[in-house]
This record gives C-alpha cells, structure tokens and sequence, in this order.
C-alpha cells in the first residue's frame, strides 16, 4: 500500500514538474510590431470594432483583418498606438523606441524575437530605432511602400501650388517637408546599422483603370497624383523609391537587403487601412482590398516564422 501512495506521489510531483517547466519555458513564436507611418492616427477608426483579445490592435490604421491575418500562421501582432500623426521622423523614431522598450518589459513578449513592419513613413521610423537602439534586438525589419527617395511628387507641388510652403509652415508641419527627396536622403545617410541586420522591402503599385470604382486600378485622387510621379507607383510612392533603389546605407557590416520580385497590387492606403471604408468612397470590388491584404500579410507572417 504504501509503495503504491509513493509511486503515485512520484508520478503526480514528476508530472508537476514537467508542467512547471513547460509553463516556464521560453516563449519563442515571433512578434510582429506594425508601424504606421505619416497621418497614422487620423483614418477614421468608427467602421471597425476590435475583439478583446486583439485589444492592442487600437488603431485604425492597420485593418483588423490584417491582424487576423499575421496571428493566424502564429505570430502575435502588435500595432504601435503612440505615434504621432503629424510628428517628424526624428520625434516618431524616438516614440517607436520608447514603445518597443514598453513592450518588452511586458511579460508575454520579454525575450520573443520582434520584427518590425514599417507601412510608408513608418518604415522610416523603425529605421531609425534600430540604428539608434541596437539594444533593443529587433530580429528584422520589412518595410512596404517606404519613401527612401522621399515622396517625389511633393516638390511638384509646392512648385504648382501657390501659397503651400506658406501653409505648411503655419500650420506648423514640420514631417511634411521632411519627406521631401533631399530630406529623407539626409535623413537615411546618419543611420549605421548592426552588421549582418535583415531588411526586407516590398513597394505596391497599381494603374489607371478605366472606372476608377475598380478596386484593382487607382483611384481617382491617386490617378491625379500618380501623373505628378510619372513613374510606376502605388499613388503616393515611387516602386523605385520603395525598393530603396540606388541606396547605400552605412553599416557595421554585411546588411541583406532583399528585394520582393513582385509588386503588391494595392494602391497606398488600401495596403493598411480597413477595405470597408473604400466602400463608402464608391468602390464597388472592395473586398478585393480585403482579399490582398490577407494574402499579403499571412505570407509575410510565415516568412518571419521561418527568419532564423
């Protein structure tokens, strides 16, 4: 009898202890930090209603089903809330620092690689986190339509536009000329980035389409736009400039750069934000947005689950 209570209590404590260990055991599934970049908090946020369990999901900007997208491949998704909308790129480099620093002394994230994604300006930002807090340990960063050669078309328009350099000033937008070509290349070239860092870039591009209804073309304020370009874009960046082409950037040593082969077939906004509201703009294919963005971002989630 007595030996039978001393193997059971045998097998009860050595299965605690395996459940111990195993709830203690390091957390390595891989987090995904979204980054917004320019104008990040300023999309209407009222169609969306976040679950609870994605409540740090709180920000319009990324739309939810692209969060849906990244944790379904098992991949914990993160969307920087503090940011802001009209700040330069110096002030949201510094946010985004403060906010990973907050987010890794959270325990359910304390030790799990971080990889940061950079929509547009936001790609900029991690960029400057990384280069400024290597410490911090981000495991890579993917950027998507990132204005490296700045946004092109903002120079044709203070050139045709009377009264807009004016405007901006008192208005006080500092970031908006900060993304200007010469600024942006000013911007990049006082990075020096850890050795053998991984960064991955992907531009979007889409056309004129004869109804500008159709999700699959660009709409009719990034058509006017995209002629100010002249050059394939996603309505608002260059595919050259997403792709960081002509590009050195200072480093510690080796930094991959790698370049997706094909383009993302969405025009800028419609790579971020909720599919829904371009219904109400009057496109009438709208889950096509939808449908790409789910694509896109699950096989970006797989990708970093693969990151060694």
């Amino acid at each position: 009898m007595r030996i039978t209570q001393f193997v059971a209590r045998s097998v009860l404590l050595t299965a605690l202890m395996v459940l111990t260990s195993i709830s203690q055991a390091a957390d390595t599934r891989p987090v995904a930090v979204l980054v917004p970049g320019f104008f990040n908090s300023l999309s209407s946020g009222y169609i969306r209603v976040t679950p609870d369990k994605l409540k740090l999901e709180i920000r319009p900007y990324f739309a939810i089903n692209i969060v849906q997208a990244i944790e379904a491949q098992g991949v914990d998704a993160v969307v920087v809330n503090t940011l802001s909308p009209v700040g330069t790129l110096e002030d949201n480099g510094e946010r985004l620092i403060r906010f990973l620093d907050k987010l890794k002394s959270i325990a359910a994230y304390r030790g799990r690689p971080i990889h940061l994604i950079g929509h547009s300006a936001g790609g900029l930002y991690g960029f400057y986190a990384i280069a400024h807090r290597p410490d911090i340990g981000i495991k890579s960063l993917t950027t998507l339509s990132t204005p490296f050669h700045g946004v092109e078309f903002i120079n044709k328009l203070a050139d045709n536009i009377p009264g807009l350099a004016d405007a901006v000033r008192f208005i006080n937008l500092d970031s908006l000329p900060q993304l200007q070509p010469e600024n942006v290349a000013r911007f990049m070239a006082g990075f020096d980035l850890p050795k053998n860092f991984v960064v991955k870039v992907f531009a979007g591009e889409q056309r004129v389409k004869l109804l500008p209804t159709d999700a699959r073309g660009l709409s009719w304020p990034m058509a006017t736009i995209s002629l100010l370009i002249g050059k394939r874009s996603d309505g608002i960046v260059s595919v050259d400039s997403a792709y960081a082409t002509g590009i050195l950037l200072k480093t510690q040593g080796p930094m991959p750069v790698q370049k997706a082969v094909s383009t993302i077939p969405l025009e800028h906004w419609e790579q971020a934000l909720d599919y829904r509201v371009f219904a109400l703009l009057g496109i009438l294919n709208a889950k096509y947005i939808r449908d790409q963005q789910n694509a896109f971002y699950g096989s970006l989630a797989r990708n970093l689950k693969a990151t060694k």
